[in-house]
């Protein structure tokens, strides 16, 4: 194994060689305005950063048929890995009524890094007298708004600084309520209360707190579902990227 301080060797160079790069781009475009604020921090000039949102097909997600349960169906959805954070969420679940409330995980738990085990872990954190939690596997591509239709609420419960958040208009979009990390672009969409629910990243007491005010306010799940939110649509990308291709190949800007 490396020592630790030559992989903090390795990661300066990359660093630097990175920030070499972007600082001799005309414009760099961003998914977010942390992810663009996170570059500006390399050196490059704020002023050289568009951000562009990621555009989503709103077209499965239209007229979508919520199935309803005996349970308040709790979810989330992708890449079942260590920084998602769906250990705080199962440790938070055991705060919940386990008569009233489900866990469903959809996604494939796969080596992230050096970690081989994460879904087995996650497996064993489950109690037996805790609510019903299902590991539901991957889903097919274009299948979000079949997984969306399942659920009551979904978490994005992740503690790192997500650079976009596809999963959460994904959810908009379906009009399913949110709960979200208060971290990187997680939070940037979101206004807590009223477009849907943030925690602190990593504290599953927070996360609870704020799961057990959904599963006990209906009109809460339904005004937060309901909120108008801004998704951009794929075209609208389109432009946005023409634009900004426009601007820094004119003659002017050079």
């Amino acid at each position: 194994p490396r020592e630790v301080g030559q992989g903090e060797a390795e990661v300066t160079r990359w660093l630097d060689a990175a920030g070499s790069v972007l600082r001799g781009m005309d414009a760099l475009v961003a998914p977010s305005a942390h992810m663009a604020a996170s570059f500006t921090g390399m050196g490059v000039e704020e002023e050289r950063f568009h951000v562009v949102p990621v555009g989503i097909d709103p077209a499965p997600f239209d007229g979508l048929l919520h199935r309803s349960g005996p349970r308040i169906r709790i979810g989330v959805m992708g890449s079942v890995i260590p920084s998602k954070g769906i250990h705080v969420l199962l440790e938070a679940a055991l705060q919940l009524d386990p008569v009233r409330t489900e866990i469903r995980i959809h996604g494939e738990a796969t080596p992230w890094h050096q970690d081989q085990d994460y879904g087995e872990r996650l497996r064993a954190q489950v109690e037996p007298d805790g609510p019903l939690v299902r590991f539901l596997g991957l889903y097919p591509d274009g299948g979000a708004g079949d997984v969306l239709a399942g659920l009551d609420v979904l978490v994005v419960p992740s503690i790192w600084p997500e650079a976009f958040g596809m999963t959460i208009r994904e959810a908009w979009l379906a009009d399913v309520p949110v709960v979200a990390s208060r971290t990187g672009a997680l939070a940037e969409g979101i206004e807590d209360g009223e477009t849907g629910l943030l925690f602190a990243p990593g504290d599953a007491d927070d996360l609870a707190r704020c799961l057990r005010r959904l599963t006990d306010d209906a009109r809460l799940r339904y005004r937060l579902a309901r909120a108008p939110k801004q998704v951009a649509a794929p075209d609208e990308t389109a432009n946005a990227l023409e634009s900004v291709y426009a601007t820094a190949t004119a003659p002017t800007h050079r």
